[in-house]
């Protein structure tokens, strides 16, 4: 009967040590996945699409609308019926902490069709640093990163979109973005925009986030 008690007492005590030792362990892979969300922040340039630098969007700063599922809880959204002179337009600056290739992706509206596709969508130019920049339709965009289609993430429109690769030296740059073309389904000129997410080319986190998914990244 003691040697019973005994081997019941060390059945617990192995027991005991199983559940501390599961407990370390989820608990490290906690702090792991949270380091490497700070890591993902660290390498991902996340610009506000809210807080432009300039713009000249109704009411100088764009319309600014709830949308509770992306960083800051807000977005910018362009919906007007007159056309405005040269364009609508919002142009955002940024720091390259080092020279090379990176990827810009929007967190919001797609870049309407040419001829066949999203008629709710507006087309817009993307320039960097001020030089000529290239009008984006949504037939190029598909051609170029088809599954972007995977990566809505808010109602209304909003999707994580690669619009373009583009070499930058280490420093300040700007990126606008010019609305001058109505979308199809009523002559409005559009454009959501929740941030702009600037990322090394080839870039892989370790971890997925509700906010900036793994397979975003990996998928560029």
């Amino acid at each position: 009967m003691l040697l019973n008690a005994m081997r019941g007492i060390s059945r617990l005590k192995i027991l005991i040590l199983v559940v501390l030792l599961a407990v370390i362990i989820l608990g490290a892979e906690r702090l792991f996945h949270l380091s490497q969300l700070s890591s993902i922040k660290e390498k991902v340039i996340i610009i506000q699409g809210e807080a432009p630098d300039k713009s000249n969007y109704t009411d100088g700063k764009g319309y600014i609308v709830k949308n509770f599922d992306f960083l800051g809880d807000r977005a910018l959204q362009l919906s007007a019926k007159e056309p405005a002179a040269g364009g609508y337009f919002v142009e955002y600056s940024f720091n390259a902490p080092e020279s090379g290739d990176y990827n810009i992706v929007i967190g919001g509206t797609p870049p309407g069709p040419e001829k066949e596709g999203s008629p709710w969508h507006s087309p817009y130019t993307v320039s960097i640093d001020g030089k000529p920049g290239e009008v984006l339709y949504e037939e190029a965009v598909r051609r170029r990163w088809p599954v972007f289609t995977q990566f809505r993430y808010v109602e209304g429109g909003y999707y994580f979109v690669k619009l373009m690769s583009v070499y930058l030296n280490k420093g300040e740059h700007t990126i606008r973005i010019t609305i001058d073309k109505p979308r199809m389904n009523d002559g409005k000129y559009t454009l959501y925009i929740d941030a702009l997410l600037i990322s090394p080319k080839g870039y892989r986190p370790f971890v997925s986030s509700k906010k900036i998914p793994k397979e975003l990244f990996e998928s560029l």
